[in-house]
């Protein structure tokens, strides 16, 4: 795995685990092989499968360790492994004497163990809270990722990917709330779950399996080196680092702007991770930052970024409204060191229009373009790199392995100061 690519998922799980699941990006390579969905959320995922597959292999082999010495006594026929009857009525008068014709014989009860059995219920709870905390996070994106996304042809398959992602967490939250419930019919009494491991620990495989699975749901950490693996493939079957770095640099913006006093009102992963937008307040400037918004002309304005022709899909789109007027700034990230690449993202100031009132020479504008359309790129510098002396496009300096405030910080300045 590249220097770079350690950067970003480093950083990226600092700022929130989440922004490590794979969302809509790319694979790399999409004729490669792929373990299904990739990220936290693929992970647990997993996890709910082993648990699946395995809590019932392990409730069988459970079976083979009696909870008590407690035994029951039943009536049989034969005097195998068994003893006279002390009832009575249970003899009968043969050759002039009383002889036995039932017997009691003494069955141990096959009580699960409570204390393994509220272990498993401790890890089915995990899976639980587990899965609850990625339905939040798609509950809370969920909405806003169709609003940016439908209208647009591109848009079309990468809610087809949230639908089945959406579909495989309700799934797997069915299935773990049934196993509980399973758990609590095994039991003898009442079953309150246990972190405590239970002691003996059974030798069986299922066993085996289990706990490892148990310590990754209790702590999401553990499977942090799996991740990074999982996102970034050696055979390049892993996450476009493209994608993770446009993520990147949009966690980077939101820093800056709480730097320079632009606070955000919401909550930034949900965007970041599935496109939307984040709103930012401060005593002069209410500033929107628009993620991947998927833009066409047959498609209603997205806050009043629209195009007259065509689709365009701009990565990051700052708006900012305050008494100075109404500026909108477009950084489009990208890994390339090309200069010509990154005059390219100077068409977003043709591509794209804004619903804003302007009046040059007397003549009223019901719509403009951009303020500005720069792209950022890892490369060195404490200086912004302008291509032309207005400042409409250029390229911001925003390398992960050694990255400088000071020329984000300055970019954002002319968009909050008006210059």
């Amino acid at each position: 795995m590249s220097e770079l690519a350690r950067a970003l998922l480093r950083d990226l799980a600092r700022a929130s685990e989440h922004l490590l699941d794979e969302g809509f990006a790319s694979r790399a390579n999409s004729t490669a092989s792929a373990s299904g969905v990739r990220g936290p959320l693929g992970s647990t995922l997993r996890l709910s499968e082993t648990l699946q597959r395995t809590v019932p292999r392990a409730l069988v082999e459970l079976e083979r360790l009696p909870a008590t010495d407690r035994e029951t006594v039943v009536c049989v026929r034969e005097p195998r492994r068994a003893t006279p009857s002390r009832r009575p009525y249970d003899y009968a008068e043969h050759a002039g004497a009383l002889a036995p014709v039932v017997w009691e014989s003494r069955l141990p009860e096959l009580e699960l163990p409570t204390a393994h059995l509220a272990w498993l219920l401790h890890g089915t709870n995990l899976l639980l809270e587990r899965l609850a905390w990625h339905r939040v996070m798609f509950e809370r994106s969920h909405a806003e990722a169709v609003r940016f996304r439908e209208g647009t042809a591109f848009g079309a398959e990468e809610l087809a990917r949230l639908d089945e992602n959406r579909a495989a967490l309700e799934d797997a939250d069915r299935a773990a709330v049934e196993l509980r419930s399973r758990l609590h019919r095994h039991a003898a009494v009442p079953l309150r779950p246990s972190p405590r491991l239970p002691y003996p620990f059974p030798n069986a495989a299922s066993w085996r399996t289990l706990r490892p699975a148990l310590r990754a749901l209790a702590d999401p950490s553990v499977s942090l080196p799996t991740l990074v693996a999982d996102l970034h493939h050696p055979e390049a079957a892993g996450v476009d680092l493209a994608y993770l770095y446009q993520r990147w640099c949009g966690w980077k913006l939101v820093q800056a702007l709480e730097q320079l006093g632009v606070r955000p009102t919401t909550d930034p992963i949900p965007p970041l991770l599935l496109a939307g937008a984040i709103e930012f307040r401060s005593p002069t400037h209410a500033v929107t930052l628009l993620c991947e918004p998927r833009l066409a002309s047959r498609k209603r304005s997205l806050l009043g970024l629209f195009v007259t022709h065509g689709e365009a899909s701009p990565d990051l789109v700052l708006i900012s409204r305050s008494e100075a007027g109404h500026r909108v700034y477009v950084l489009d990230p990208t890994l390339s060191r090309s200069p010509e690449i990154h005059r390219e993202k100077a068409k977003y100031l043709d591509v794209l229009s804004v619903h804003r009132s302007v009046v040059v020479a007397g003549v009223h504008f019901p719509s403009t373009g951009p303020d500005r359309a720069w792209a950022a790129a890892p490369i060195q510098g404490r200086a912004c790199q302008s291509a032309d002396w207005r400042g409409t496009h250029g390229v911001v300096p925003m390398d992960p392995l050694g990255f400088e405030e000071g020329a984000l910080r300055g970019w954002l300045g002319d968009l909050l100061g008006g210059g």
